[in-house]
């Protein structure tokens, strides 16, 4: 279950956050999802990597199976914000 909540926060990270860091990237929600640099897959996993890395450094907030939401959250909104800036500006040269 510890698996599962990581993913599912990381997903939900990812598909909420996304579109606000690549806003020049289209006018619908569904443009700025899927104009993505670097690919689907790299973003996601950021997103999941550092949800798992903020839980595990901090551990804060209510625990959802041992799970600390609030330290996922804070990692994998870090993590995805560092992945996709990196990339836009490194895609813009």
């Amino acid at each position: 279950m510890y698996l599962f909540t990581l993913i599912v926060i990381g997903i939900l990270v990812f598909l909420i956050l996304h579109p606000f860091i690549n806003r020049g990237s289209g006018k619908n929600y569904m443009a700025k999802v899927t104009k993505i640099y670097g690919g689907f897959a790299g973003p996601l996993a950021a997103s999941i990597a550092g949800s798992w890395f903020g839980e595990t450094l901090t551990g804060w907030g209510p625990d959802i199976h041992n799970f600390g939401i609030t330290g996922g959250l804070i990692g994998a909104v870090i993590l995805v914000c560092v992945w996709d800036g990196v990339l836009i500006k490194m895609s813009k040269k």
